[in-house]
């Protein structure tokens, strides 16, 4: 059986860099460049049914919820998953590797705790570093006995400030310098875009603690400037989960 895992970011003319510029509604998800694949992130919030009181029905749902986890990890679909530090509405994380959000959530919705409406999920088109929980896979299907320990990330959502100006191309390259001297330093375990046009602009999991990835991400440019802004959360993920290197973002002259 399969752990509970955890990860853990123009269409006309698609370069590497504009795969990192911030998405608009109107035009598709780009074609991944070398070294990132397209994910689909999903987002468990706590549903309407939700109650922190343990109980023998809600023993009985967690027991389902990771029954399901494990189902879709063996077949392939889903590549990480994981909880939440804390007692936030933010409840954990699947990084699913279908081929649309429909399948995603159609998978999703055989989770009983999502069919007794204590959790709920928000899927996104995510550009993410490949190979996410490959190692994982591979490991663990070599000797299914192997224990592989937890750890913390910081993940953060890179949001758009409502009525915040479109970046210009110097905010935007130094947007992406920032997280090239961030890859640089070996802050990050992964990042990139999320392609939906939606609130959420990319996605950033933090090889530090939470003050640190908090110092990083109110350094960014696009962040300084108050056309986007960071929310931050400590989520718990098996080691051997993130790639071992992460595909450098370009920047433009």
């Amino acid at each position: 059986m399969r752990r509970w895992v955890l990860l853990g970011i123009g269409a006309l003319l698609v370069t590497p860099a504009a795969v990192f510029a911030q998405p608009k509604a109107d035009q598709p998800a780009p074609s991944p460049p070398p070294g990132m694949a397209l994910y689909y992130f999903g987002l468990l919030n706590r549903g309407p049914a939700w109650t922190p009181e343990k109980t023998e029905a809600t023993e009985r749902i967690q027991a389902g919820h990771m029954a399901n986890i494990n189902r879709m990890a063996e077949a392939g679909a889903l590549v990480a998953a994981g909880p939440m530090a804390g007692d936030g509405p933010l409840r954990g994380i699947f990084v699913f590797t279908v081929k649309t959000a429909e399948e995603a959530r159609a998978l999703a919705a055989a989770d009983p705790a999502i069919q007794a409406g204590r959790l709920t999920l928000d899927v996104h088109p995510w550009m993410g570093p490949a190979g996410i929980g490959a190692r994982y896979a591979a490991e663990t299907k070599a000797d299914p006995s192997l224990t592989i320990p937890m750890r913390t990330y910081q993940l953060g959502l890179l949001k758009v400030v409502p009525g915040a100006p479109a970046a210009d191309a110097d905010a935007q390259r130094g947007h992406l310098q920032h997280i090239a001297a961030m890859q640089a330093a070996g802050k990050l375990a992964a990042v990139g875009p999320v392609t939906d046009g939606g609130p959420i602009a990319g996605i950033f999991v933090f090889n530090t603690d939470a003050a640190e990835a908090l110092g990083l991400a109110s350094e960014d440019p696009l962040v300084k400037a108050g056309r986007l802004k960071i929310e931050l959360f400590t989520w718990w993920c098996a080691e051997k989960v993130m790639p071992d290197k992460l595909p450098l973002v370009p920047v433009p002259k």
